[in-house]
């Protein structure tokens, strides 16, 4: 009766302890001294009742088990629980006690899930746990491992009663015992206690018994796979438990005295235990100093070698094969073997003793050739001997390595297997070679492959592999690669899956295999070609496209795309965009995954579609293909600066006329939401918009599309074009593209375009005026070409928003710059010039007109009196309006603030208009009852200027108001010619005595 007669009778005991913890919580809520006692006798009886169902069956052969299905017993408990607490609310229990019961019944079920992984975990074997556990005691002292022994018998032993577990055990026959004392106390205390002489045997309740195997068993087994993994510290597993310098924690600085205490960094085992110092009498906790190990396939004769007495001393042994763990130990002059999986049921079956040579009989039984010898010592000084297993390596280097060997060197001593692969270059190993060839293709109980675990393990062995690969004489090991790197494991994996997972880099080493020229023509070499050409193209269990997984490193897939330049490769490029164009279910087209993942290969692919027509002819069409988003791929490029550019550059070879098209098409579609390709490369890249423009040419539909795009507005009334507006060099790009496409329909869509406000009354001209200036003359051009431009201006002009106000005044507000190129326009556009007069002496909705809005700007009221001043002057005659002839006074004393400003107005008073009448003329014509306002602005004005100031004036002043006799005293003449500051002086006079 092994192991799993003790793991079932604690699964068992886990289950009773479930139901326990469960009744208990129950228990907490009951005030009645009597309901609680009726409740836990009727509760022991349920459990009794049920565990007996599945009680396990006596069997007098060893090993012999019904097999019960552990869910279903689980579920089955679980649901006769429940039925047992619906019992319990038929008793008239308070409307809080059924209301925990429903609760407890809730509970129970989501921990059931808990201890189904539990029991399934028992289930499966615990030889790690048993042999471990079997060595510490057996390392103490006798009395220990009696107490270890009895308690695995008691379990064994145990009838699965629930009322039996409350029986006292005994564990140890003698009188005499060591106290061990409570280490996790609240005193923290490692003194030791002295030796006590008992009376009595020692025991221990049976429950207490469970519960110390769980612990210790579960625990050491230390399998991160197992139900129990809570309870294990991060990373520990059963290759580095017992490792010296595998748990590192840091013990952090002290907060009252951190230059004394500084953060720490402490480095042990994970194993430790609490054990007898002999040097000076007291326990202490300790942890595994010294760590070797021995393995390989070995004969009996080997084996006999490796036990060293001294080596078994003292320590703990374990001996691994592929899926089991014993132990063994030389003490008191005698060899003891222990395996799980010996009869626990009986004291004389724990274990076995006997001289050397039956020690290594027994093992080889058990384990077979391939074996592990894992030594480790709780003792700084202990000295454990390798000269026994150096001097194998080195002599028997092709036996270590048959039937399972491979796997236990990779596992326990992988720089043996690196030093091994190293001797196997020596010519003369030939036998030694053959041997590594084999192993290769070996499998273990997972379908893994020896080239599998090197590759996941030993990363350090794969050039030194490879190195014996490329050797021209070596056929028979690249045959094995060839095998290895198809053959699968149990989980469908391959071995190239597996090298591509865990060693990418040895891809490299691989091309170059195929590459070498000395190997061409091999058989094997063919083989491996294959391999790479097929695994392009599959997909996993989950249907993901193994190509993808190459994507991960851009070197990798660079490569690959070099390697596909050979002009013997035709297959490699098929398969190559085969695999651009396959559909992964979760991660969309292969190319697209390209250029997410290993843009930086895109310099070698395109040099490879230089190679080969079909591979440029596939990513053409590949351009257009849509991503999730609705989205062409070539607009993906655009995330990367580096791989936009690396298409731009592949797209303006001459003969590429369809990639280029391709491009175009792809970049002015719309994706999901709203956006285009073209839009990206504005905001994103700017200065790259000349590069689209350049592969666009003189093609007049790829023209019309990026024209169009530009013009097309969103659901904000916002077109790419106004944002491009925005960018020198991008508008100049576009005015440069137009004109060399020289086609009069475009330069009409974007003139017309630059006077379209959007609901945020931005016109595309004010981002001309302010971003590039020097363009405007061009527009200029090409707005007097479009013979109908006028109508567009004035209806823009004209348009009102919700609240009464025009475009005009909005441009008034926001952008008054504008208005000098509109005034420009109003010169050549009678129309364009009469919707802007009247909008400037048009009210608006709080009475103000547009000369009053303009009129702090002495700039721009300049350019108001030069376009629009008869106009304004003959408003005044016709119209009754003291307001607007006061802001026309007004505009004059602001229009004159500036010296260029003066001018302008004495130049505008001096020019002669319709039927020869000047602008002073068509004042005292048509308002004559304001001239008196403007003169005297004027002439407050002119008697702050200097003398030469006014000496530049002069003619302009003779020719206007002085020539108008009635500003003149009666008796007296204005010279036309004579000194100015005395004209401006008698001026200013007779204005004061003017009626």
């Amino acid at each position: 009766m092994t192991q799993v007669v003790v793991l079932d009778k604690l699964g068992t005991f886990l289950v009773i302890n479930a139901l326990e913890i469960n009744a208990k919580e129950f228990i907490k809520n009951l005030q009645d001294a009597i309901e609680i006692e009726e409740f836990k006798i009727e509760f022991s009886h349920f459990v009794e009742t049920a565990m007996m169902t599945y009680k396990t069956p006596e069997t007098k052969e060893e090993g012999a088990k019904k097999e019960i299905n552990i869910e279903k017993k689980i579920d089955n408990l679980i649901q006769k629980y429940g039925e047992f607490l619906d019992t319990q609310k038929d008793k008239n229990k308070t409307k809080e006690i059924n209301q925990k019961i429903d609760e407890l019944k809730s509970k129970s079920v989501d921990s059931s899930k808990i201890l189904k992984t539990q029991l399934y975990s028992l289930k499966k074997g615990h030889c790690f746990g048993f042999a471990i556990t079997h060595a510490i005691f057996n390392l103490t002292n006798e009395s220990d491992l009696e107490k270890w022994e009895r308690q695995l018998l008691a379990i064994a032993n145990w009838n699965e009663e629930y009322g039996t577990l409350s029986e006292i055990k005994t564990i140890l026959e003698k009188s005499e015992r060591e106290l061990i004392p409570d280490i996790l106390s609240d005193k923290k205390s490692t003194e030791s206690l002295p030796l006590q002489i008992l009376d009595e045997k020692e025991s221990l309740p049976l429950q207490k018994i469970m519960e110390n195997a769980l612990n210790y068993i579960l625990f050491n087994h230390a399998s991160s796979k197992e139900g129990f993994q809570d309870i294990f510290p991060k990373g520990i597993n059963q290759s580095c438990i017992m490792k010296p310098d595998a748990h590192k924690n840091t013990l952090p600085e002290s907060k009252t005295d951190s230059k004394s205490k500084p953060e720490v960094e402490i480095i042990k085992s994970f194993f430790e235990c609490t054990n007898l110092d002999k040097t000076d009498g007291k326990y202490k906790i300790k942890t595994i100093k010294k760590r070797t190990c021995f393995s390989g396939c070995f004969t009996k004769e080997m084996l006999t070698q490796l036990l060293d007495e001294k080596n078994f001393s003292d320590t703990i042994c374990l001996l691994h094969s592929l899926g089991h763990t014993i132990c063994a130990s030389y003490k008191n002059t005698a060899w003891i073997l222990y395996d799980p999986n010996y009869d626990h049921t009986s004291l004389a079956k724990f274990h076995k003793k006997g001289s050397k040579e039956e020690i290594a009989t027994e093992i080889i039984k058990i384990l077979r050739n391939s074996i592990a010898i894992e030594i480790s010592s709780l003792q700084e000084d202990k000295i454990i001997n390798t000269q026994i297993y150096e001097s194998l390596v080195k002599n028997f280097s092709t036996q270590l390595l048959k039937e399972n060997g491979l796997f236990q060197l990779i596992m326990y001593n992988s720089e043996t297997l690196i030093h091994i692969l190293e001797i196997a270059e020596s010519k003369d190993q030939v036998e030694l070679r053959k041997a590594i060839a084999n192993a290769l293709v070996k499998i273990d109980r997972n379908s893994n492959t020896g080239f599998m675990e090197i590759v996941k393990q030993v990363k350090l062995a794969i050039p030194i592999l490879f190195k014996l690969i490329v050797s021209k004489e070596n056929e028979e090991i690249r045959e094995a690669l060839s095998q290895a790197l198809i053959k699968k494991n149990r989980w469908g994996d391959s071995g190239l899956d597996c090298l591509i997972d865990n060693s990418p880099d040895a891809l490299f080493e691989i091309f170059r295999l195929i590459q070498s020229s000395g190997l061409s023509g091999s058989k094997s070499i063919i083989a491996i070609q294959n391999i790479i050409n097929d695994y392009l193209n599959q997909k996993d269990n989950c249907g993901n496209v193994k190509f993808f997984k190459l994507l991960k490193n851009s070197n990798i897939i660079t490569e690959l795309f070099k390697l596909a330049e050979d002009k013997n490769q035709d297959t490699l490029r098929k398969n190559i965009i085969i695999a651009f164009n396959q559909v992964s279910k979760y991660e969309g087209i292969g190319f697209l995954n390209l250029l997410k993942k290993a843009n930086e290969s895109l310099q070698a692919l395109f040099h490879l579609a230089e190679i080969d027509g079909n591979v440029s002819k596939s990513i053409t069409d590949i351009l257009l293909k849509l991503d999730a988003f609705n989205a062409p791929i070539v607009c993906t490029f655009l995330n990367n600066e580096k791989s936009f550019l690396e298409l731009i550059k592949f797209a303006e070879i001459k003969d590429h006329h369809e990639m280029r098209k391709s491009i175009i098409i792809g970049l002015t579609q719309i994706d999901n939401y709203g956006q285009t390709g073209l839009a990206l490369i504005i905001n994103k890249f700017p200065e790259y918009f000349s590069k689209v423009c350049n592969l666009v040419g003189t093609d007049e539909p790829l023209c019309a599309n990026i024209i169009d795009t530009l013009l097309k507005e969103n659901k904000w009334e916002l077109s790419l074009f106004s944002t491009l507006l925005k960018n020198t060099t991008a508008l100049k790009e576009l005015i440069d593209f137009v004109d060399r496409n020289n086609i009069n329909d475009w330069k009409k869509k974007i003139t017309t375009s630059l006077f379209n406000p959007h609901r945020f009354w931005s016109l595309g001209i004010i981002n001309v005026i302010k971003n590039s200036p020097v363009s405007l003359p061009k527009f200029y051009r090409w707005i007097e070409l479009n013979r109908d431009f006028a109508s567009p201006i004035i209806d823009m002009l004209k348009r009102t928003d919700k609240w009464g106000f025009t475009s005009f005044y909005q441009l008034l507000k926001k952008s008054p710059e504008t208005l000098s190129f509109l005034f420009q326009l109003a010169e050549a556009n009678e129309e364009i010039k009469n919707t802007i007069s009247e909008l400037l002496i048009k009210p608006d909705v709080y009475k103000a007109t547009g000369i009053s809005r303009i009129a702090k700007n002495p700039e721009l009221l300049s350019g108001v009196f030069k376009c629009f001043f008869p106009e304004l002057i003959e408003y005044i005659k016709n119209h009754d309006n003291a307001d607007l002839q006061n802001d026309i006074a007004s505009a004059f004393k602001f229009a004159i603030q500036t010296e260029n400003g003066l001018t302008d107005v004495m130049q505008i008073l001096a020019k002669r208009y319709q039927d020869g009448l000047t602008g002073w003329d068509l004042i005292n014509k048509f308002a004559p009852n304001h001239k008196i306002k403007i003169v005297k602005v004027i002439v407050e004005k002119l008697t702050k200027l200097s003398r030469d100031q006014l000496i530049k004036y002069s003619d302009n002043l003779n020719c206007t108001f002085f020539a108008d006799k009635s500003l003149m005293n009666p008796g007296r003449s204005v010279r036309s010619e004579g000194s100015a500051q005395q004209a401006t002086t008698s001026s200013s006079a007779r204005i004061a005595h003017a009626p």
